[in-house]
Formats: structure tokens, sequence, C-alpha cells
């Protein structure tokens, strides 16, 4: 049993993390397209690269702290399985 919640658990990190990273690069071209399409000496291209930065480094850093959240292990979410885990035993007593 303890094997399937770690199966489980470690798909969806792994399905995060991916989509993260998906996210990550699709910001990055967003910003890259938008840099190639804005005149370089007009007024707009500094404040689109202001702008593409700052957003740019706001998504990475919220994306950075979900991937802690998810990799480093904490107690309730533990506790929660274990619970899961005692749940299923019984009713594998029971039939």
């Amino acid at each position: 049993m303890k094997q399937i919640f770690k199966k489980e658990l470690s798909t969806k990190t792994s399905n995060w993390i991916f989509k993260i990273i998906v996210f990550i690069l699709y910001i990055l071209l967003i910003s890259a397209i938008v840099n190639l399409k804005v005149i370089k000496n007009s007024p707009a291209y500094e404040i689109s690269l202001i702008f593409i930065y700052s957003s740019s480094a706001a998504i990475i850093l919220v994306s950075f702290v979900t991937l802690l959240l998810f990799l480093i292990p904490n107690k309730s979410r533990k506790t929660k399985i274990k619970k899961s885990e005692i749940e299923i035993l019984q009713v594998n007593k029971d039939e």
C-alpha cells in the first residue's frame, strides 16, 4: 500500500513540475516575440522590456516557491497519507 501512495504522490509532483516548466518556457517565448515586434528606438521598447522582465521574474519566483512546496516534505501531508492508508487497510480487513 505504501508504494502505491508514494507512486501517486511522485507522479502528481512530476506533473506539476512539468506544467511549471512549460509555463515558464511559454512566458519566455511570449517575451521574445514581443521583444522582436517592438521597434527598438521607440520609448515603448523600454517600457515593454521593464514589463516583460518584471512579469517573467515574478512568474519564475512563484513557480520556484511552488516547486519548493512540493519538494519539501510536509508533516501534515504525511499524516493525511497515513490516515488514508489506515482507512484502506481497515476496509481490506473487513472484507
